[in-house]
């Protein structure tokens, strides 16, 4: 009876243990939580934080999931999924630079548009003392103009 329960215990800490990992890290390989976020996997990143996953979680690689979410990897969708979750969007990586910053600087309209629309700061300056209008892409031109009109009109408020 009581190696019943000792493996009653211990399968019900296994999930435990499984989210524990997904989001550890290990040299050369980025944590689960961290790749489902590169790759855009809205699905598995709600999932994980649904099972417990901390929406703040910060790579000492690659910084707040929410500033990689903001870049180049990552995408609206699952940006989505993490300021829904919590995820603060003015989270800098350990440069200082900023989610917001990381959207402008690659045009991305929506994702902009979503940190915005959540409570971030388009004041706040990030690395090299400059703010997501000072480091907005040059090109393409049309999406340029809406970022920096997007964050004209923030910082008017």
């Amino acid at each position: 009876m009581k190696s019943r329960m000792g493996l009653l215990k211990l399968l019900m800490f296994l999930p435990f243990l499984a989210l524990i990992s997904a989001c550890a890290e290990r040299p050369g390989k980025p944590p689960e939580l961290v790749q489902a976020v590169r790759d855009n996997d809205a699905l598995k990143v709600k999932r994980m934080i649904e099972e417990g996953a901390d929406p703040n979680f910060v790579s000492e690689t690659a910084g707040p999931l929410i500033y990689i979410a903001a870049g180049p990897k990552g995408g609206a969708e699952v940006t989505l999924v993490l300021l829904k979750a919590g995820a603060d969007p003015n989270a800098a990586n350990s440069d200082g630079r900023l989610p917001l910053q990381n959207a402008a600087s690659w045009c991305s309209v929506n994702i902009v548009s979503l940190l915005l629309e959540a409570g971030a700061n388009p004041h706040k300056k990030g690395k090299g003392d400059k703010t997501a209008l000072d480091d907005t892409c040059s090109r393409p031109q049309r999406e340029r103009e809406i970022i920096v009109d997007m964050l004209r009109t923030a910082m008017s408020k």
